[in-house]
């Protein structure tokens, strides 16, 4: 494999003048600007690189070219004025095989917000009329500093031969730059370069560069002073979490670009990172858990995480890291322990609701809700980080109980679960027990878990009306019906209450009377009449007209012997009875005349 290198000249082709602020502060702001600063020169210097040898000049100047003097881009939000220079020389001492005149570019790139900032100033060198290439090499730390005595190391494996260039003389000079010429081109971007330097992250191109006959192409690779992470974690309550893992992502210099590193945390809560590349907004590193957890990994309270590049989403247990040259930075951070339940007692209750429960457990305070399955708890309180009485909502089935604290909720196992039964009502007494089959009669019905109810029947007849006074009293109104005896019952969620004597209602028929004897008598009253007809069962009141008789014998269903009351000669009256199934009717069979 050989390579012709005529010569190595060692000019000045890049230079960066930085100005440092002693505050820590004032440093990442400054970094974090810089770094842009260095980005828009780099890109300024790419542009120029593909121009034309006779366009690379000034707008007006000598050499005239494309490019404008002086021009404001604005960047994240900040503007920065570019001003560009180019100047022809003609290097009499340049021995090398190809044509010794080239143009010199200057870019400086100013903060148009913060003149305490130095600028960035890069230079190359643009070659005219040579038939090889030269790669235009500097390297430098994050404030734009160059970085003296880089070594380098050039490769091309497209080429046959391979191009392998990493003898001890390729190295950075003192302000980190080195120009490389007599390069055998390749258009098809195969030349890679890459440094490294006890104490500093190693630097490559991520894509290879093209070397063109008469061209100088510009690489810029920056390392640093290696950093040390130092995580610390604890809980909510302060207690450092060991046995944690912890994956850290985030960006390197060389291949594969990207960096990944598992640490697990110590007896104290502490995990360190040593030696790894710095990190910034446009390339911050990211903390997080390698299992998912509910709540999610979080800064302590009222910390705010560094400000990223918005190109990047956040996420939440995704925790950036903004991590300076050189530095031992410690991250505080934060796992919450979600509540625990542990026990209930008791497991069980009636389906609609009204338990007290003792939920046993952990991580209780500051809980803002307990849950039966889906339902609320009818009310709560946090007796302890380790109990809580919760008074159970109405349910069915078996459902699980949850713990809701400002850190999550209580993941579900057997531990929680609680059941509801079903208690179907009893009915242990009605009043009236009995009514007419017209209905419309207001029976109070006393039992037993009157709860969520859904029914009330008088036989098969749904009640006309009902309403629940109380857990033990329901008010109905009788249906209309027919003549004879009937359970009362009630249904509810948990079931319907079973028949038994202690609901009985007995409908009354109509009475009727079809006649009398004898149909008259004295004026005095007193008269002994026997009354004939149906349903004379439970008979209470006798009248004739609008007087009550004076004695009433029911003697069975269809006879009632009553004493007339006194009355007005030559008067009609009716006589009619009443019984609890009502009031005969009027009719010639019932009447009676006072003589």
């Amino acid at each position: 494999m050989e390579v012709l290198v005529a010569g190595v000249v060692l000019v000045v082709g890049l230079v960066f003048i930085a100005q440092f602020f002693t505050s820590t502060a004032m440093r990442i702001l400054s970094s974090d600007t810089r770094s842009l600063m260095a980005q828009i020169a780099s890109q300024q210097i790419e542009t120029i690189r593909g121009l034309q040898y006779a366009d690379v000049g000034t707008v007006g100047g000598q050499p005239a070219g494309q490019l404008l003097p002086v021009e404001n881009v604005t960047l994240q939000g900040r503007t920065f004025q570019i001003e560009r220079d180019v100047t022809y020389f003609t290097d009499s001492s340049y021995s090398g095989p190809y044509p010794a005149n080239y143009r010199r570019v200057t870019i400086k790139v100013t903060a148009v917000a913060d003149s305490a900032l130095a600028p960035v100033v890069m230079s190359t060198n643009v070659a005219g009329g040579a038939k090889g290439g030269m790669l235009d090499i500097t390297v430098t730390d994050l404030q734009g500093n160059g970085i003296p005595d880089a070594p380098l190391t050039i490769s091309d494996t497209l080429l046959n031969p391979d191009v392998l260039i990493n003898a001890p003389a390729i190295h950075t000079d003192d302000s980190g730059h080195l120009q490389v010429p007599g390069l055998t081109a390749d258009p098809g971007g195969g030349y890679f370069v890459s440094t490294g330097l006890s104490g500093y992250n190693s630097a490559a191109l991520k894509q290879g560069v093209v070397v063109a006959n008469g061209s100088t192409t510009v690489v810029q690779l920056i390392i640093d002073h290696l950093a040390t992470m130092s995580v610390h974690l604890v809980n909510q309550f302060g207690t450092a979490l060991s046995g944690v893992a912890l994956n850290v992502t985030g960006y390197q210099s060389v291949s594969p670009f990207t960096f990944s590193q598992t640490v697990t945390t110590d007896g104290s809560g502490n995990a360190q990172l040593t030696g790894i590349r710095y990190s910034t907004s446009l390339e911050p590193y990211f903390i997080q858990l390698t299992t998912a957890h509910n709540p999610p990994l979080a800064l302590p309270s009222g910390v705010d995480p560094p400000n990223i590049d918005s190109s990047f989403t956040p996420q939440d247990g995704v925790i950036p890291v903004i991590l300076d040259p050189g530095e031992t930075q410690t991250v505080n951070l934060v796992l919450s322990s979600a509540p625990v339940v542990a026990s209930l007692n008791p497991t069980s209750g009636p389906w609609y609701g009204g338990t007290s429960v003792i939920i046993t457990g952990s991580n209780f305070t500051g809980a803002t809700a307990v849950k039966f399955g889906s339902t609320n708890a009818t009310s709560f309180t946090v007796n302890s980080a380790t109990q809580i009485t919760a008074v159970a909502p109405a349910g069915t089935s078996t459902v699980d109980v949850t713990v809701t604290t400002p850190q999550g909720t209580s993941a579900t196992s057997s531990a929680d679960q609680y059941t509801y039964t079903l208690i179907a009502p009893t009915v242990t007494a009605v009043s009236p027990t009995f009514g007419p089959v017209a209905g419309a009669t207001t029976v109070t019905i006393t039992g037993t878990t009157f709860v969520g109810v859904s029914a009330v029947k008088f036989g098969a007849t749904n009640a006309t009306s009902f309403t629940v006074v109380s857990p033990t009293t329901i008010t109905a109104v009788a249906p209309a019906g027919s003549a004879g005896t009937v359970d009362i019952t009630v249904t509810t969620t948990g079931g319907t209450s079973a028949t038994s004597s202690n609901d009985r209602y007995t409908y009354w028929a109509l009475p009727t009377v079809t006649s009398v004897s004898p149909t008259s008598g004295t004026r005095n009253g007193n008269t002994s009449v026997t009354i004939r007809g149906t349903n004379f069962t439970g008979a209470t009141v006798v009248k004739f007209g609008a007087n009550n008789a004076t004695s009433l014998t029911v003697v069975n269903s269809t006879t009632i012997t009553v004493r007339s009351p006194s009355g007005t000669v030559g008067t009609t009256v009716d006589i009619t009875v009443t019984t609890p199934g009502g009031t005969s009717a009027t009719s010639s069979s019932d009447r009676y005349t006072y003589n």
